[in-house]
């Protein structure tokens, strides 16, 4: 593990050095999809990316300018440092009103979300890596191709330009509030009415509570709505160690997705990998997330970790993983504060582009409204192959089943039917699902969760019925 190696005297210095290779790539990506000023308008956005932190034996003076690779060396230990996958943030989430039935959309398009997905993108191509006697991060436990771990002395740590939305950012957002923002804000809690809990919006069906009681045929008992302890967006500013949902304005329509404080606390139960990968690889959990912007200790470790207390104890390989939370110096170039020191506030708005980035990519893929830039909408009510993000959840699908039939080939055990809904395949990852429910039952009960028909899809992106297997 590389954290034993980090002591405080070297935080700073690794922080700074994650950060760097994080916006160094960012920089050497093409222009397309980056913030531009429009009309006068400057864009602004927030950047998350992952790096892969390997212990190395020596360090020379031409191995970094060789290999183009940031190196950091604590004592007589060396690691190298990797960018493995950079996300930022676009047109925020999908509106439940939009939602693809299809899985052909990406939905919450916030930039931790997307370094994540992308993530997952790049684990997909390691573990095909290894099946094919490639280089990988992974190896093969007892010469078994099913069943792989991560190589010893590598580690992931995110770096994120700003803190995640909800609530590791609560006191530092109303803090910077402009006085023009704050009035904006109570405008729209006055059109939407939103100064009652969440408790009493639609979107409460959606809850993990909710479906639970309907799958059980439980009656929702008197008080639940008063005890509801999740709150849409920025509603409660004061209230803190609560669940959040997306966006932040109260006057935007409301989306299923859980705002990235939550999110990342939950991957660090369940693991960074999604529930399809689970089924070939254990959990992988970040040893470190690095903040630049609205950085407050106490909130990130409330909200990313300290706020699970109440988890029971989950089997092996699963834990509650406490990553170590540092502060970077570097700050992003299209952040928000980086262009309010010369652009005032008013000619500051948000870059409608999302991207995606992961090693062995010429360029970065380019989001908007889900779907690829440039595509246009389908006639059908389906996207196509050209159309789909590759971060989408058909394309990841087609992406496992496709690596699946590769590792079939030499372990016969392994069996995936092609007839299966993405439903089915996740119902598959019996662990990863265990995990999960006890995260919600103890921890999360008012967790929003997408309705079971976008889910429903198989892998052409056809709608399916729902299987017995």
């Amino acid at each position: 593990m590389f954290k034993p190696w980090l002591q405080a005297d070297h935080e700073q210095q690794f922080a700074d050095k994650v950060a760097s290779a994080c916006l160094d790539q960012y920089q050497k990506l093409p222009a397309t999809g980056k913030p531009s000023i429009n009309n006068g308008k400057h864009e602004w956005t927030i950047l998350a990316g992952i790096v892969l932190v390997r212990q190395v034996e020596v360090v020379t003076e031409q191995t970094p300018a060789k290999s183009k690779k940031t190196y950091f060396s604590v004592d007589n230990h060396h690691f190298e440092i990797s960018v493995v996958s950079i996300g930022r943030t676009g047109l925020k989430c999908m509106p439940l009103s939009k939602l693809s039935k299809y899985g052909d959309l990406v939905q919450d398009s916030h930039a931790e979300v997307i370094a994540r997905r992308g993530f997952n993108k790049y684990l997909l191509n390691e573990i095909e890596n290894c099946a094919s006697s490639k280089p990988s991060i992974f190896e093969n436990v007892h010469d078994v191709i099913s069943n792989l771990k991560l190589k010893a002395l590598h580690s992931f740590h995110m770096y994120i330009s700003q803190a995640p939305c909800g609530d590791a950012s609560m006191t530092k957002l109303e803090a910077i509030q402009s006085e023009e923002s704050q009035n904006a804000y109570i405008k729209g809690l006055k059109r939407k009415k939103c100064t009652q809990e969440l408790a009493e919006d639609p979107l409460t069906q959606y809850t993990y509570r909710s479906k639970k009681r309907k799958s059980e045929d439980e009656a929702e008992q008197p008080g639940d709505a008063i005890a509801s302890t999740i709150r849409r967006g920025r509603v409660g500013y004061q209230e803190f160690g609560i669940l959040r949902t997306k966006p932040g304005r109260v006057d935007s329509e409301p989306s299923l997705c859980m705002s990235c404080s939550d999110k990342l606390a939950r991957w660090n139960v369940l693991g960074l990998q999604s529930a399809l990968i689970s089924t070939l690889i254990p959990p992988i959990y970040l040893d470190c997330v690095i903040v630049n912007e609205m950085f407050d200790l106490p909130a990130l470790r409330r909200s990313l970790f300290e706020r699970l207390s109440n988890l029971t104890p989950i089997e092996s390989p699963y834990r509650l993983a406490k990553p170590k939370i540092l502060h970077s110096s570097k700050q992003f170039l299209h952040s928000k504060q980086a262009l309010e020191k010369t652009v005032e506030c008013s000619q500051i708005i948000t870059c409608n582009t999302a991207i995606s980035w992961i090693p062995g990519m010429s360029k970065a893929e380019v989001i908007v409204n889900g779907r690829r830039q440039g595509a246009s909408k389908p006639k059908n009510g389906q996207h196509s192959l050209k159309s789909r993000a590759s971060i989408c959840k058909l394309s990841l699908f087609q992406r496992f089943a496709s690596i699946w039939e590769i590792l079939k080939e030499k372990d016969s055990r392994l069996i995936l039917d092609t007839t299966w809904m993405y439903q089915d395949a996740k119902s598959k990852a019996t662990m990863y699902n265990k995990t999960k429910h006890k995260l919600l039952d103890n921890c999360f009960q008012e967790w929003v969760q997408s309705p079971d028909e976008v889910n429903m899809f198989d892998l052409q992106g056809s709608i399916a019925e729902p299987t017995n297997t």
